[in-house]
């Protein structure tokens, strides 16, 4: 009865040491599977206020752009606003004034039309004898 009694106890024990090893694995376990509830949520917080940055970040570039933008439309606006006041502040139009080419071919045609070409001057030693021909054909 002994030796019965002596496998009882080692069996009981041997069951509750099974029992409490179960209950300490199902313990860790849970404790394992909440960590990684815990890394996973932490890592959509995370995730979420990255995309919340970067989408804050493009909103502000884009403002910045189209600020931008307008200060040159307003400046190129202001740039034509001068041109228009320019030309009334001068008192003459700008179509009254020739420029230097066109003034050297006016005074080229007037002095075709106004009658006496003047020929070019002649090499030194022709001068005379040209002279002197054209005088005995008219």
């Amino acid at each position: 009865m002994r030796e019965a009694r002596a496998r009882e106890d080692v069996r009981t024990t041997t069951k509750s040491a099974e029992k409490l090893a179960k209950a300490e694995s199902k313990q860790l376990n849970e404790a394992e599977t909440l960590y990684k509830k815990k890394v996973q949520e932490e890592a959509r917080v995370e995730r979420e206020n990255s995309e919340k940055r970067a989408a804050k970040e493009r909103e502000m570039a884009v403002e910045a752009k189209a600020a931008e933008q307008a200060q040159k439309e307003q400046e190129q606006r202001d740039r034509d606003a001068q041109k228009v006041v320019q030309p009334s502040q001068r008192g003459n139009r700008a179509a009254s004034q020739f420029s230097k080419a066109s003034q050297l071919k006016r005074q080229r045609n007037n002095r075709v039309r106004g009658g006496a070409v003047e020929a070019p001057p002649a090499p030194r030693g022709l001068r005379q004898n040209q002279h002197e021909q054209g005088q005995s054909q008219h």
